[in-house]
């Protein structure tokens, strides 16, 4: 005599279902890493693109700021002014949301000036900014020198003709 359970799965289509459950846990302890490590490499990559994009903003509004000649209240003493280039440094710093930015990584240069100087009226002058991105994933990280993707952003502009001496 056939049992309750026996009865229930008597027919092919039946056993074949019962044994196709525990294959589907093996393919999901296959593949549900795999999913796993893509969803946290496309993760990575984003935030490199987030960094990278913000870094390139952050650049040009600092740009746009030094083009004018002016510059910013000093934070520690508000009647004082920076230096023009201390000026741009800091807003690269405020523009860049969401990103540590290194002062010493900015590199200001005009052609008239050289290193270290935003030029005078109607001078080019360029900003550059040298960035190590790290990656979170160790996988993804493995693939890149010292876990990370160094790159850099730079811009160039055309200072305004502003008042002979604005510069500090």
């Amino acid at each position: 005599m056939q049992s309750r359970t026996q009865r229930k799965c008597a027919t092919p289509v039946q056993r074949c279902h019962r044994r196709g459950r525990g294959l589907v846990v093996v393919e999901l302890a296959i593949l549900m890493p795999v999913f796993i490590l893509m969803i946290f490499a496309m993760l990575d990559f984003s935030r490199m693109m987030f960094t990278k994009i913000t870094l390139q903003h952050a650049m040009r509004e600092a740009g746009r700021f030094g083009v004018t000649g002016r510059s910013l209240p000093d934070p520690n003493h508000p009647e004082t002014l920076q230096s023009r280039l201390a000026s741009i440094k800091q807003v690269v710093r405020e523009k860049a949301i969401g990103v540590q930015v290194d002062p010493n990584a900015i590199y200001i240069s005009s052609v008239s000036g050289g290193a270290n100087n935003a030029g005078g009226p109607g001078d080019t002058f360029t900003l550059s900014l040298d960035y190590e991105f790290h990656f979170i994933t160790p996988f993804v990280g493995k693939y890149f020198d010292n876990g990370g993707h160094a790159f850099t952003v730079s811009t160039t502009f055309r200072n305004e003709p502003f008042p002979p001496g604005a510069e500090l």
